[in-house]
This record gives C-alpha cells, sequence and structure tokens, in this order.
C-alpha cells in the first residue's frame, strides 16, 4: 500500500494570458493532493477559473516572477511547487521528487524538462534544444559551480529561504532572477537527472522567435539590475552557453574539417548522434538543428543588444519600486482586513474590494465597495474618500485597494478623476497597482480633463 506523506506541499501552478484551466491540470493537482495528505492548491490566472475549492489569485497581466513573490507571502507551507499549466508531468517521478525535497535542506530543487512528442518541423528542433540544455549546458554548470538558472516549468522553492529575499523588481526571465539570489546569496540547491515534465513546444517558427526574443528582454532586465554585483558574471555565463555555445564548436568543428575532413564528419556525426539521444533515426533533426538554430540565436542577440540600449538602467528598477515601505505595508495590511464579502440581500453585496489610503497628515482612512445587479453602487477607494473628507482632508499621500482574491485592484477611471480633482496636489499621490510596484494618479491619468475645457463648456 502507498504511504501517504503527511508533511505539507503548497501545489502552485501559473495560468498564462492566452492559456485556460484545462482538465489535465486538476488530473495532476487531484493525482498530488492523493499523494500529499497536507496541502493546499494556489492557482494564479489572469480571470476566475471554475473550479472554486482552490485558491485562486487573480492577477491580471502580471509576469510570473511577481506571481512568485505573491506565492511567497500566501503559501500555508514552506514546500512549495511550482509548475505552468501547460506542464504534462511524470507522475511517478514528481512524487518521487518531491518526497526526496521533503527530506533535504535545499532553496530551489529541479529536474528535467523535455517537449512533447508532437508532428512538425519547428517541435522537432525544439526538442533536440530542450535536450542540449536540460542534459548537457545546466548539469554541466551546476556541477561545475557555475550555473545560474534552473527550468521554471517545474520547480521545487522553499519559502524559509526567498519570503523577503527576492528583488522588488519586474522581469519575465523569474528563473534566472531567482538563480542570481541562490548564486549571491549561497544557498543549497538539490537537482536530479529524472525527466519531472513535458512541455508543449512551439508550433511554428514565428511564435519560437517572440519567444527568444521575449527572453531576451527578460536577460537584458536581468543584467541591468544586477550590473553591479558580482553574479554579473554567472549571468554573463549563462548567456552564452545558452545561446552561444555553438560559436566556438563551429570554429571547433572548422579547424577539425581543416586539419581533417574524415575527423571533421566523424566529429559533427558523434555531436549528432549525443544531441539525438543516441537515436539514429533523430540525427538528421540535430544536423538540421545545427544549420538552422544559429539564425534563431541571431535574432536573439539582436533583441538582447536592442534591449541594453534602449530599457533605461534606473526607470525601471529605481522609480516606481515600492520596496514595501512600512506605509504601504500598513496600508494594505489595513485593506486586507476589510476585504471580506458579505451578501446584503439577493441583490447587493459588499466588501469584495477594500481600500485604505492615508492622508498628507498621515492619517489612515479605510473603505469598502457595495455592488448590487442593477448597477447601483460605490467603489471602495470612493468610500474611503468619502470618510477622509468627512474628517476635514482631501490631500491623499498613498492608496491601496484589496480584493477578496488575494489581488491588488488599481482604481477605475471615476476614482482616479475623484482622487485628483479634489486636491490639485492629489496628482503625486503614490498609487500600489502590484506588490512591487506603484505608480502615480499623473501616470494614471494621461491628458487628464482639465479646468479650462470645462468653462469652454459654459460659454
Amino acid at each position: 500500500m502507498e504511504v501517504i506523506i503527511t508533511k505539507g506541499i503548497t501545489i502552485a501552478t501559473f495560468i498564462s494570458n492566452n492559456e485556460k484551466d484545462n482538465k489535465e491540470i486538476y488530473n495532476i493537482i487531484h493525482f498530488l493532493q492523493d499523494n500529499f495528505s497536507k496541502s493546499e492548491v494556489i492557482i494564479f490566472s489572469n480571470y476566475e477559473i471554475k473550479e472554486k475549492s482552490y485558491k485562486n489569485i487573480v492577477t491580471p497581466q502580471m509576469t510570473k516572477y511577481r506571481r512568485i513573490k505573491i506565492l511567497l507571502k500566501e503559501a500555508k507551507f514552506d514546500d512549495i511547487l511550482c509548475f505552468d499549466n501547460d506542464i504534462t508531468m511524470d507522475r511517478e517521478n514528481i512524487v518521487k521528487f518531491i518526497r526526496n525535497c521533503f527530506e533535504k535542506d535545499y532553496s530551489i530543487a529541479w529536474g528535467k524538462i523535455k517537449a512533447k512528442k508532437i508532428k512538425g518541423f519547428v517541435p522537432k528542433l525544439i526538442n533536440i534544444d530542450k535536450n542540449l540544455s536540460h542534459n548537457f549546458i545546466r548539469p554541466l554548470l551546476w556541477n561545475t559551480k557555475l550555473g545560474i538558472s534552473l527550468p521554471g516549468q517545474v520547480f521545487m522553492i522553499n519559502k524559509q529561504y526567498f519570503k523577503d529575499n527576492l528583488p522588488d523588481i519586474d522581469t519575465v526571465y523569474d528563473d534566472l532572477m531567482i538563480g542570481t539570489v541562490v548564486r549571491k546569496e549561497k544557498l543549497p540547491i538539490y537537482f536530479v537527472k529524472d525527466v519531472l515534465g513535458y512541455e508543449k513546444p512551439k508550433g511554428n517558427i514565428t511564435k519560437l522567435l517572440k519567444q527568444r526574443i521575449r527572453w531576451a528582454k527578460g536577460l537584458a532586465e536581468t543584467i541591468i539590475y544586477n550590473r553591479n554585483n558580482k553574479v554579473l558574471f554567472y549571468i554573463i555565463l549563462h548567456a552564452f552557453s545558452f545561446n552561444l555555445l555553438w560559436l566556438p564548436v563551429y570554429i571547433l568543428i572548422y579547424k577539425i574539417l581543416e586539419f581533417n575532413i574524415l575527423c571533421g564528419i566523424i566529429s559533427i556525426l558523434f555531436i549528432c548522434y549525443i544531441l539525438a539521444d543516441k537515436k539514429i533515426k533523430n540525427m538528421i533533426w540535430v544536423f538540421l538543428y545545427m544549420i538552422i538554430f544559429p539564425f534563431v540565436y541571431l535574432v536573439w542577440g539582436l533583441a538582447l543588444i536592442y534591449d541594453l540600449i534602449t530599457i533605461p538602467i534606473n526607470a525601471r528598477f529605481t522609480r516606481k519600486e515600492i520596496d514595501m515601505d512600512k506605509e504601504f505595508k500598513k496600508l494594505l495590511d489595513e485593506a486586507k482586513k476589510y476585504a471580506k464579502k458579505r451578501i446584503l440581500s439577493d441583490y447587493t453585496y459588499c466588501g469584495h474590494v477594500s481600500c485604505a489610503l492615508m492622508s498628507g497628515k498621515g492619517k489612515i482612512y479605510t473603505g469598502i465597495n457595495i455592488n448590487s445587479k442593477c448597477a447601483l453602487g460605490n467603489c471602495a477607494e470612493q468610500a474611503a474618500i468619502l470618510e477622509m473628507l468627512k474628517n476635514g482632508e482631501s490631500e491623499i499621500k498613498k492608496i491601496v485597494s484589496y480584493s477578496v482574491k488575494g489581488y491588488i485592484y488599481s482604481p477605475c477611471g471615476k476614482c482616479r478623476e475623484l482622487i485628483r480633482m479634489i486636491n490639485s496636489n492629489n496628482l503625486k499621490t503614490k498609487v500600489m497597482v502590484a506588490e512591487d510596484r506603484y505608480c502615480t494618479i499623473s501616470e494614471l491619468l494621461p491628458e487628464a480633463f482639465e479646468r479650462r475645457e470645462w468653462e469652454n463648456e459654459d460659454e
């Protein structure tokens, strides 16, 4: 009889912008719950999922990195399994992997990811690329103590090491940014040779190039943020190993061919055989990969250079950083207290959204929303503002709105206008739009309504 593990685990999955929750994702969740008696499930998505028995944190247009930062605060257990929505798990290997993690001291842990075997020219080439990165490059780098990235599709993360340790920035390269913290702080890692899951490869060259351009942007963000950090060397080595290693390899092959054509041909055949998982029938795909993928990496390189030039060094990582200062943290805690949905009647409910604001004098005012089926209601921001006005103040220093679903709201257009109109200084009001980011009202209201337009109407 199978022994059920009693140590707790948080199971978290991430549904991307263009994805939907599916039967496979719920099947693997049910399977994991059957094997681990103490567990919780957290699903991040851009919309409310149909399955109501799991905690659903709706985070529209939010990067996975920022979702992970929220996850580390919301997770009940220290051991957290993270996996993408499009991953098909190897069930036997994932259970064994999690059990081993329970017995290890680790900050992050991972295994191998392979591409699903599907028909198509591009998917077959991506399968070769996955084999190269997961079977050779990443293990070699970590075994020589030079590694810095993990496969972001499936991994375990230990909350104890990261709860207050991830930089308050935003990036699309979550696996690399997490790896930089591990390398910088010399945190313990654990990785296995087993295949933990299978990823559906991009179906065509356009999607593949868009993915590589996105990766280039994430790498540029990571380089810029860590430009004065000792881990920069490892980041550059990572970029070279995963994207430019073909250059010295091709030069070496050329030199061997120049020395002896037969030795050169044997070298090429040997490389094809190894990257084809020692399957002769797949060697033709490796050969095509060696011809075509350098052009993919060329696009990646041009995108990286463009991003390094165009991303402002300070604007993205300093000007908008919240760093969860005491004032914002206090406001968020206050807002969370009142985010409790209450059914008032068959027609009306309240408290789905709460708001906390800090006035110019440093006082905190709160409010909740009210909604009805006939479109009557009031925003939480308006309720908090009215409470402030009742007490003789109109200037707002900072404001936060929070939903019972566990995510932060940005004020609607009507509330933005109200904040601006009650006090001209409120153009400087800082609005929390995510746990690690804020905007000012002036930024949220470009080309705002002006009094002169109003006066012209009167004429």
